[in-house]
């Protein structure tokens, strides 16, 4: 007989687990794009060379020294080898979007400091980050594809969000807001 598999994102929405007042406290969005896969704890466990870790640690700790929270998320959508990679910036003063070839590009920049090309159009950042939790890819990739389909290049799947047990989580920017259960 078969084994029925109760997931947490579906026994959080049978108990009705509220949702108000669970998302982090963000200052400062970094988006960063990572193409290849990403391990279950990215961004802070993964593959990339030790000067971008350096780079993007240090980022972290200057904001910090500022009394600025920053948090670091990897971001993919289908693109190819040949179109640039992107980073995006949002904080209270708007969303702000950066191209780059190379990871190498972005160890001089420094993001509390560069004038980041502004980005008009809201932006979407769907978790499918199915190695940390099976609920964000399972619930996160059909929300991902209906955003896609409605919202064409606006929309990136993205690293855990944090709540899994609200699956699927969107993060929308510049608003800040970050939606559970979104279906």
């Amino acid at each position: 007989m078969a084994e029925t598999i109760i997931r947490c994102a579906e026994l959080s929405e049978a108990e009705q687990e509220p949702l108000a007042g669970s998302a982090p406290q963000v200052d400062i969005w970094l988006m960063l794009e990572v193409r290849s896969a990403w391990l279950p704890k990215a961004p802070a466990d993964n593959a990339l060379a030790k000067p971008l870790n350096q780079w993007l640690n240090e980022t972290i700790e200057r904001c910090a020294q500022q009394g600025k929270k920053l948090r670091p998320q990897f971001i993919k959508r289908r693109s190819t080898p040949a179109e640039p990679l992107s980073l995006f910036i949002a904080s209270s003063q708007g969303l702000y979007t950066q191209q780059f070839e190379t990871f190498q590009d972005l160890l001089d920049l420094d993001v509390m400091e560069v004038p980041l090309e502004p980005n008009p159009e809201p932006v979407y950042f769907v978790c499918t980050h199915g190695q940390r939790d099976v609920c964000c890819s399972k619930l996160g990739i059909p929300v991902w594809q209906a955003l896609e389909a409605a919202f064409p290049g606006q929309v990136w799947q993205t690293t855990h969000l944090g709540g899994h047990r609200f699956a699927a989580n969107v993060l929308v920017l510049p608003e800040g807001l970050l939606l559970g259960r979104m279906r």
